[in-house]
């Protein structure tokens, strides 16, 4: 049996072992050093902004994994606003704006601030009689302490939610006072915010946003000190650009990301931008297209990640194995077969090697390991048998009944699980213009499909699923519980549900469950599939009860079917915007998809 490679999960947030790198310090000089300057500014009172630059020679060497726990470990003191450059139109502050309003919306400790403003206006309405209540104190911590609940406009069985909706306009000149007085927010100001962050809760975020009309900058500049005082008046801003290698070589893009930038330390609220950048980019497309004063400005405090030493690289292995409950015997086979110090004496390339390159060439020769071990064994069982002179007749009678023997077996056992010495990947060319995440995910994908490992993952399978339904305007995406814990999920859309069932077709209970949830469905037509693989326990509709085997479609995953979805599922977790990179996979998955809607 071939064992689970240690190294073949995400680099930075595996899926199934979260312990091995969380909490792991990749840099740890870098990293306090990026948490003290994110944290200096409010201790010491500094208003000044500042721009944070974190660079390294190319992807895989840990910024966004060193950004997001610096982050974190300063997070009380901080407000996190990510601005994700693919959602930009104008590079100005009202693009900024519509970032401040989206964070609000993300989960934190503090919960909903919306509805926590509107239980603080309401509250001041109270107390000065302009909503009369019979006991002024109790209504008043009721909002406190409860206004998640009581505020929820979409919870029809909520009173007080009822009645907001139904006297807002009653209420709306008030709540502008209110907000005025309480926050010092201008008149002119205060009927955008209670209006937007009304609709926000009435109509929803996206909505919401879409309908804004644009302000002047200058507008959109005091909006933004507003959004601070109302929701962050104790916290720092902290401004995030991160992985923007989608716009290499988009010299007009990156000049205006510079004056984002710019435009952010010139702010007079008090906030700091985190500018994460490959050395590839920043040179052909940042260097020489950008004045160079904005140049020294943005590049005056770089953070730089130059890969790791001898001994960190060392440790970041052993650790990686050791979390896997591997013995020590792997951990000196590993660092032996990849010769570690041969990569720090040998210049075999101008910089250091990443994480990325350290963990695929391990993950490389662990593959590699396996398959000698699969051919030591097999050397040995030649060795354990007794070896006969292949001149007599006893030798030749025994080599034409085996013939005859293995020829039965063959017919009788294809699905049977071997994997030739070689195998080509059979995957087209991928573009040299394609993203990153394209080219790693093909390289990922091309390495598993010609490995000697069986690469049928049904969490995988699940996880893609549940990314591509959720990514999809026109899918609802449901997850479903069975009996004893077994899971199902499915696609629902106006005409058509698809309902994936993960067991195999002896679990009949299970499948009667998927059936019953098939009968309900609000869609005109549903589906249920479920998933065989070719390598090994490979089955057909006629492998179920024969009560149940007309209603279960099954989809049949060829190897490079598995080794994509593998691929996928790694490059997407190692991801921090999942959304992004699985929009540039998603067509490499084509034939997976086409697999699924034929079967309707």
């Amino acid at each position: 049996m071939i064992k689970k490679n240690p190294f073949e999960d995400s680099i930075f947030a595996p899926s199934r072992d979260q312990k091995r790198l969380d909490g792991y310090d990749l840099y740890p000089n870098q990293l306090k050093r990026l948490t003290e300057e994110i944290t200096s500014k409010n201790l010491n009172g500094d208003h000044n902004n500042q721009i944070i630059m974190v660079s390294s020679p190319e992807a895989g060497h840990g910024k966004t994994h060193l950004i997001s726990k610096a982050i974190r470990n300063a997070s009380a003191e901080n407000r996190i606003l990510e601005i994700k450059i693919t959602e930009l139109e104008d590079f100005n502050y009202n693009d900024i704006l519509k970032v401040a309003l989206k964070s609000l919306y993300k989960k934190e400790p503090r919960g909903n601030r919306v509805k926590e403003l509107f239980g603080v206006l309401i509250g001041d309405l109270i107390q000065n009689g302009i909503v009369p209540v019979a006991n002024k104190s109790t209504a008043k911590k009721a909002l406190q302490n409860h206004y998640l609940n009581m505020l929820d406009t979409n919870d029809d069985n909520s009173l007080i939610a009822r009645w907001f909706k139904g006297n807002f306009d009653a209420l709306y000149p008030h709540l502008v006072q209110s907000l005025h007085k309480l926050f010092n927010i201008s008149e002119k100001f205060g009927d955008f915010w209670i209006q937007t962050l009304f609709n926000c809760e009435l109509i929803g975020l996206d909505q919401a946003i879409e309908n804004l009309t644009d302000y002047t900058d200058d507008e959109a500049h005091l909006l933004l000190k507003e959004y601070k005082n109302l929701f962050s008046n104790d916290q720092r801003l902290v401004f995030l650009i991160d992985n923007i290698d989608n716009i290499f070589d988009d010299n007009q893009k990156c000049i205006k990301i510079a004056k984002l930038l710019i435009k952010l330390s010139e702010s007079d609220f008090s906030s700091t931008t985190i500018f994460s950048v490959n050395d590839d980019l920043w040179e052909s497309s940042f260097r020489d297209f950008i004045p160079s004063a904005l140049k020294d400005r943005i590049n005056e405090s770089n953070l730089r990640l130059d890969g790791f030493d001898f001994e960190t690289a060392k440790k970041f292995l052993i650790d990686r194995i050791l979390c896997s409950n591997h013995d020590k015997e792997t951990v000196n086979g590993i660092l032996k077969a990849i010769n570690l110090e041969n990569l720090f004496t040998v210049p075999h390339k101008e910089t250091r090697p990443s994480a990325r390159y350290l963990l695929r060439l391990a993950s490389q020769q662990w593959n590699n390991m396996e398959v000698q071990r699969t051919q030591l064994k097999v050397s040995k069982a030649r060795d354990n048998n007794i070896i006969l002179d292949e001149s007599t007749d006893t030798v030749t009678s025994i080599k034409e009944m085996m013939k005859e023997v293995n020829e039965r077996v063959k017919a009788k056992n294809k699905t049977s699980f071997s994997l030739p010495q070689e195998l080509k990947p059979p995957f087209k060319e991928i573009e040299a213009t394609a993203p990153e995440s394209v080219k790693d995910f093909a390289e990922h994908r091309n390495e598993l499909y010609a490995s000697h490992q069986s690469l049928f993952d049904v969490e995988a399978l699940k996880y893609t699923l549940k990314v591509a339904g959720k990514r999809s305007p026109i899918i609802k995406y449901n997850e479903l519980k069975i009996d004893n814990g077994l899971e199902a999920s499915s696609w629902l859309s106006n005409e058509t549900e698809f309902i994936f069932g993960f067991e195999p077709p002896s679990k009949t209970k299970y499948w009667i469950e998927l059936i019953k949830e098939s009968q309900n469905s609000k869609a005109k037509e549903s589906k249920i599939i479920a998933f065989s693989n070719q390598e090994s326990d490979k089955f057909e509709s006629n492998d179920f009860d024969e009560i149940i085997q007309d209603k279960i479609n099954v989809i049949q995953l060829r190897r490079e079917d598995l080794a994509s979805l593998s691929a996928s599922n790694t490059i997407i977790q190692e991801s921090d915007d999942e959304g992004k990179i699985f929009s540039q996979i998603a067509p490499e998955l084509d034939t997976i998809w086409k697999k699924i809607t034929k079967s309707a």
